[in-house]
């Protein structure tokens, strides 16, 4: 069961040799054993790339520990190889009563060299002097080309052209035309076709959305993905682009729903859907969109990126290209600066790229990259990305189990953990950011955190409507445990990517309203399917009294998630303004887990005796 360690500092214990079930190599524990400790102790939440390499194994990258699906969609052109791995992952995680996000992660724009005439690549020297030259054309030995034209006008003699992830370094002597530059290799070695240039001295006068970009983002929009990773983000604009592509998206949908009510989908193709993602498309919020994760890459967006924070809904610290264009030096600086700024705005950050690499090819990483995952949970970051190594590894299942048991044990060790800065929440805190802040939601989460500090608690259960309860409790003790009780299937999914958050969905209308077909028969009729639907709808929602649904929740967690909290268990029950169950709203509750279920059953009894 969950217990606070907030108030036993245990430098040294943890250190022991003896084995605790945190300790024990990962080979040690069954998959089953080892999927009840990660979901009961494990806080920092994993985010994993889907590829060729684990594509088969979603079930067992769940057991092992991943939160977030990450699905590349850099080389994706068909979208139906796309829709069996969305659907598998809904159907694996409702099998096994969890909540698992997918993050679409959008391309960006790609400036890459051309390829050469007659050879596959050309060798370069220090202090050798040639061309770059903006064309479609083939490069030589003596000239190196880019389809990109934007760059080369913007460069200027001593700027620094980078290829092959740094690894080839040029300064910019003279422009020599308009397409056409003279530079010369600071650092060179054979460069190959199509390998990614990057300017570092530049804000490139390119949209960090291109056409493709678009038409991803509208695919990942029609499959309801909970995350859409932005790359090559530079300025605030560049996240408003695609918050305004959606708002397209939106008045697209809306007027299909008044051509095809209620869905915007027609009768006739309603077969073609999962009855499951109907179910919560009647359902969905008139404000629904997927969350716009800011992949922090290029130097130049942290000179704006307080207002990048600011319009994004969560941040990547994508150490990759980061590493190329600042000096390698400064990455763990930005890294925590970044975590810091996040964690102060009250929004999700995931720190990403080369965490645990060599287990692409090794079934055990280096020393060096577990001090760096362990580093990330110090310094605070809600979740940590794995990339080749489960998207093209050899050891994909093994890379996630690694993961999990570095976060928890670095976890228990709570001492070194940022300590959370309050004055930073107050002043770029959601609530600080409204243009009608709340009177009230800080303070309730200001005490319901102190409150289970204070007590001890094992765990502070939270109602939310939207989540953003969840985001102010999380940010301002980093080792809690929360449960987030929602009934929207889509807060119920973006609020699995938070620290210390452990989402379940409950539904608290006061009638059972499952469908009254049988589902095979649904499947097969189109109109079964419309009034099967309009009867979930429940228009009428009704629900439940404050003290059924205290009660509910306490069943839903001892049914669903037994290990997550035991009968006697302090907890703290707290929500802030909540639309659907206004006599919870703004209140905060110190109980014994279990004495809901007591109190209702005490009623019931009243009730038929006297």
């Amino acid at each position: 069961m969950w217990t606070n360690t907030l108030e036993v500092s245990k430098p040294m214990t943890s250190l022991s040799s003896k084995k605790s079930a945190n300790n024990l190599h990962i080979n040690e524990i069954n998959d089953i054993d080892l999927f009840e400790l990660d979901r009961k102790t494990r806080k920092t939440k994993i985010v994993a790339t889907l590829g060729p390499a684990s594509r088969d194994k979603i079930r067992e990258l769940i057991l092992a520990g991943v939160n977030v699906f990450r699905l590349n969609f850099s080389h994706v052109t068909d979208y139906s190889t796309q829709i069996p791995i969305i659907r598998a992952i809904r159907r694996i995680s409702k099998e096994l009563n969890l909540s698992i996000a997918i993050l679409g992660d959008l391309c960006g724009p790609k400036i890459r060299n051309n390829g050469f005439k007659d050879r596959e690549s050309i060798p370069l020297e220090k202090g050798q002097r040639l061309y770059l030259k903006a064309s479609s054309e083939l490069g030589d030995e003596n000239t190196i080309c880019m389809n990109t034209p934007q760059i080369i006008k913007q460069l200027q003699p001593e700027h620094r052209v980078l290829l092959d992830d740094g690894n080839i370094s040029l300064r910019v002597l003279q422009r020599v035309s308009e397409d056409t530059l003279e530079v010369e290799v600071l650092t060179g070695t054979e460069l190959k076709a199509r390998k990614g240039i990057n300017v570092p001295d530049l804000l490139v006068d390119i949209p960090a959305l291109t056409e493709k970009d678009k038409r991803d983002a509208k695919f990942m929009w029609d499959q309801r993905l909970d995350f859409i990773a932005l790359s090559f983000v530079q300025r605030r604009q560049d996240v408003q682009d695609l918050l305004d592509l959606m708002k397209e998206f939106r008045k697209e949908e809306e007027e299909k729903k008044k051509e095809f009510p209620p869905l915007g989908i027609p009768v006739d193709s309603l077969n073609d859907y999962d009855y499951n993602y109907l179910v919560e498309e009647i359902h969905l919020s008139p404000e629904w969109r997927p969350m716009v994760v800011s992949k922090i890459e290029k130097p130049q967006a942290l000179d704006e990126i307080d207002e990048i924070i600011k319009v994004s809904d969560a941040i990547m610290v994508a150490r990759g290209d980061l590493g190329v264009e600042c000096q390698l030096e400064k990455v763990p600086i930005v890294q925590k600066e970044l975590i810091r700024k996040v964690n102060g705005a009250e929004k999700p950050v995931i720190t990403a790229t080369q965490m645990l690499e060599s287990m692409i090819t090794n079934p055990v990483p280096t020393r060096a990259e577990v001090s760096d995952v362990a580093n990330a949970v110090f310094d605070g970051t809600d979740a940590v990305m794995l990339s080749g190594e489960c998207a093209a590894g050899a050891y994909p299942v093994e890379s996630v189990k690694m993961m999990s048991s570095i976060c928890r044990f670095a976890e228990e060790n709570s001492d070194y953990t940022a300590k959370v800065e309050l004055d930073l929440i107050k002043k770029t805190g959601i609530n600080a950011c409204r243009k009608n802040p709340s009177l009230f939601i800080d303070a309730i989460a200001d005490s319901a955190v102190t409150a289970a500090e204070e007590s001890n608690a094992s765990a502070i259960i939270v109602y939310t409507d939207t989540g953003d309860t969840c985001h102010m409790i999380s940010k301002r003790n980093r080792n809690l445990n929360i449960i987030a009780v929602t009934s929207s299937s889509h807060v119920f999914r973006k609020l699995t990517v938070l620290r210390g958050v452990h989402p379940i969905l409950v539904d608290f209308n006061k009638k059972n309203n499952r469908s009254p077909f049988n589902l095979e028969d649904i499947n097969s009729n189109n109109n079964q399917i419309i009034v099967s639907l309009l009867t979930n709808l429940n228009a009428n929602n009704e629900f439940l009294n404050s003290d059924a649904i205290l009660a509910k929740t306490e069943n839903e967690i001892m049914r669903r998630h037994p290990n997550w909290l035991s009968i006697g268990d302090k907890v703290v029950v707290c929500a802030g303004y909540h639309a659907l169950l206004p006599g919870l709203c703004y209140t905060v509750k110190l109980s014994c887990f279990g004495e809901a279920i007591r109190t209702e059953k005490h009623k019931s009894y009243w009730k038929e005796n006297f």
